[in-house]
């Protein structure tokens, strides 16, 4: 029996990317694009993200300089200054073309809707251009850019002051200190004061080692689906709402609400299989109205899975 999650009252909007770029940013490995769908949906309910936006959820950015972080209100609570720059060498612009095809290889045509900045702007590089051009030779489109317009023999001045950072959701390389890491927007805390969880991290020292540090970052941290024996956990920021449908259990935080459709079994049995908050598929209570019911409810917690309702903030589970 197939299961969905409907919209309560009321829905801040709809979590819905126009088909064609829903499928270009997508990455190839099935694994890391249900991590990254995941994170996609469950930041339209905690930062009311719409990602549909043009730098919304880019599964990769490229820092090319180096920062250290001060206390300042520009991006969310932390802000940085740069330190050091990734320069355009004979030798750094070899490194820089392998490591484009590294990520092309293992994310897949997604890469291409990459940025190559992060806490800085693009220009704050002033090889910036040397390495557009590099981009675009290797993944055959212009890097996204926040405040320029970036086109093929042409980039537009970067207003002053401008202040724009794109969300990602996949992989964060510095090129200066050889990191990749591997995270996801969030709102902004103690835990993660930049506004984004680190998942985990690598270092690489060449093409060969950033392919196996993301290939390492994937088999790690991106399981495809809800196993039998993961903790069924709503997010820390998620409430039930009083129960007054057998056929739907609300679910609200503070920014939105969803409603999950109970069907072939009701609400209340739903709100007692999530409230422990450390049941598992294997270990659902045993049922007495047929094996139906215990089906439509392995088959909703799936898809509550999917649609990034449990917790994986790397703070929590550890």
């Amino acid at each position: 029996m197939s299961t969905t999650l409907k919209p309560a009252r009321p829905v801040t909007r709809q979590l819905r990317l126009p088909r064609r770029t829903r499928a270009s940013v997508e990455p190839s490995d099935p694994r890391f694009a249900a991590w990254r769908a995941r994170q996609v949906n469950r930041c339209a309910m905690q930062l009311d993200a719409d990602p549909t936006e043009p730098m919304g959820h880019c599964p990769l950015a490229v820092e090319l300089s180096k920062q250290f972080t001060i206390d300042q209100w520009f991006n969310s609570r932390t802000s940085w200054e740069e330190s050091g720059t990734f320069s355009y060498t004979a030798a750094t612009s070899r490194l820089w073309r392998e490591c484009l095809e590294v990520l092309q290889s293992v994310i897949g045509p997604a890469a291409a809707h990459g940025v190559l900045y992060w806490s800085t702007g693009p220009f704050n590089n002033p090889d910036y251009e040397l390495f557009v051009e590099d981009f675009w030779t290797v993944m055959g489109q212009w890097p996204q850019s926040p405040n320029a317009l970036t086109r093929r023999g042409h980039l537009a001045e970067e207003p002053a002051g401008a202040t724009s950072i794109a969300h990602v959701s996949g992989f964060l390389l510095n090129m200066v200190d050889m990191t990749v890491k591997m995270m996801s927007p969030c709102p902004a805390d103690d835990n993660w004061p930049t506004g984004h969880w680190t998942v985990d991290y690598r270092r690489f020292t060449g093409a060969s080692s950033l392919e196996s540090a993301l290939t390492t970052l994937i088999d790690h941290h991106s399981k495809p689906e809800l196993g039998p024996n993961d903790p069924i956990h709503l997010r820390s920021d998620i409430r039930i709402d009083p129960i007054d449908s057998p056929d739907v259990l609300n679910l609200r935080n503070n920014v939105t609400e969803v409603g999950v459709s109970c069907r072939g079994f009701d609400a209340d049995r739903l709100a007692r299989v999530l409230t422990p908050g450390d049941m598992t598929l294997t270990g659902l209570p045993p049922v007495t109205t047929g094996d139906g019911e215990l089906t439509a409810l392995t088959a909703t917690l799936k898809s509550m899975y999917r649609q990034g309702l449990f917790e994986e903030n790397p703070a929590l589970v550890g």
